[in-house]
């Protein structure tokens, strides 16, 4: 798959996440953020070969993953069935007395998937399916998964969301690199960076699949390669432009880059999340490399990107940044007006990277930069209630406001909206809007 990382992290560390949160917020009571200034224990760090038990806090975020899609067009997506299937999935596993083997398997819509597991404080792990793969790869539709000694194992009472967990660890192995080689970039030659590459297909590092990676899991896992890969986003401005000023770079979208994509503020989560990990040292210069950066972007994109009539940010939907999967078929051969369209998913982005700006702010002592900050954020999440919310047959919230032609929000809806809004920093929306839309989303 192309992108490795982020697909994995999600698919094995959403569940673990969610509890997090859940078990963070009843323990720490109020959550929202506000102008309070999170103590410096919130950037705690965890240890190696931890084993994370059913009751254990893995503390991470997530949300829903990237499918940066930009520089290939997408396999058309099968249509979805009329009637959905309950998924059946036996919960406990089987042991096999002989061979020493617990089995389990899943299966929804007539499509199943099986795990196998062998060995005791470490596992062995086999996963199959019967479900067409992409590329057919690999063809006899078999992973075997090992962990290893060091890793951080997770044992859910689940066997197969464990060997996801272990899965998506054993991808973050393969897909650490100690030079990043791309036909696009540098002449073709390597350049050395201990970074995470995207996958086996795409080896490069992208702004956001690393940092959405990062925000899922994978600064808990090696947040110093984790620093490293986002530090490779950053780039200074031209020297024709004056030069220093890093920003983070925007990945392509549908008409082209920055400003028709202004989802790179992404970044912020991922830098916010792997400062939580690193030791002193790091953090402390990390801290002062993530603030510049994230200054001086929302600072660009405020003065290209920000619109004052309503409040918001132009900008493509995040991840879904293929225009045949987001936009009117009509867009395909005219992207001006994806260039014009706010999208809720990339304003929730600006949100956020807003809402760590003015906390690293304070952190500095900054009062200044953390007051600016503070009252952008503020607007911006009044702007978001007011164009975004839930007045469309559905009672879902509109994925997007498309061309200046016609402002009203579309009856479109974006499942990674709603999944960071789950994990909204700002306390956009009340808990109970939340939960409707959770609740009312098709699957």
């Amino acid at each position: 798959m192309r992108r490795c990382i982020a697909l994995a992290f999600c698919s094995a560390l959403l569940l673990a996440a969610a509890c997090s949160e859940e078990k963070k917020a009843a323990s720490d009571g109020d959550t929202g953020t506000g102008d309070t200034v999170s103590p410096e224990g919130d950037l705690a760090g965890t240890t190696d070969d931890t084993i994370l038990e059913p009751e254990d806090d893995l503390t991470t975020d997530a949300d829903e993953p990237p499918t940066d899609t930009a520089d290939e067009p997408p396999e058309p997506a099968d249509e979805a069935p009329d009637e959905i299937e309950d998924a059946s999935d036996t919960d406990t596993a089987v042991p096999d007395e002989e061979s020493g083997e617990e089995t389990s398997s899943i299966t929804w819509n007539g499509i199943t998937a099986w795990v196998t597991a062998t060995g005791g404080d470490h596992r062995t792990y086999q996963l199959s399916t019967d479900n067409t793969l992409r590329d057919n790869y690999p063809p006899d539709k078999k992973v075997t998964i090992v962990e290893e000694p060091g890793q951080i194992r997770l044992r859910s009472g689940h066997l197969l969301f464990d060997a996801l967990f272990a899965l998506a660890l054993q991808e973050s192995r393969e897909n650490s690199v100690g030079a990043i080689t791309d036909g696009a970039f540098n002449g073709g030659q390597p350049i050395a960076c201990d970074c995470f590459i995207t996958g086996e297909k795409w080896p490069y590092v992208w702004t956001r699949d690393t940092a959405y990676a990062a925000y899922l899991g994978l600064a808990l896992v090696d947040p110093v390669r984790t620093m490293n890969s986002l530090r490779f986003k950053l780039s200074p401005k031209k020297a024709a432009l004056g030069g220093n000023a890093p920003q983070i770079v925007q990945d392509t979208g549908s008409g082209g880059s920055w400003p028709v994509s202004t989802d790179r503020v992404v970044w912020a989560l991922g830098a916010y999340e792997t400062l939580k990990y690193l030791d002193d040292a790091d953090r402390s210069s990390f801290m002062s490399e993530a603030f510049e950066a994230i200054k001086n972007t929302i600072e660009a994109d405020r003065l290209v990107a920000y619109d004052p009539r309503d409040g918001l940010y132009r900008g493509e939907t995040s991840f879904l940044d293929w225009r045949e999967q987001s936009y009117p078929s009509w867009t395909k051969n005219d992207t001006v007006h994806i260039g014009m369209s706010k999208s809720l998913s990339t304003n929730l982005l600006h949100l956020q990277a807003l809402t760590i700006a003015a906390e690293l702010a304070a952190r500095r002592g900054d009062t200044a930069a953390h007051t600016r900050y503070a009252a952008w954020r503020d607007g911006l999440k009044n702007a978001i209630v007011a164009a975004f919310s839930p007045a469309l047959g559905t009672g879902l919230l509109s994925a997007m406001k498309l061309t200046e032609l016609n402002t009203a929000p579309l009856p479109r809806h974006d499942l990674l909206s709603i999944a960071l809004l789950a994990h909204d920093l700002g306390g956009t929306f009340a808990f109970d809007t939340i939960a409707q839309q959770v609740s009312q989303w098709p699957h």
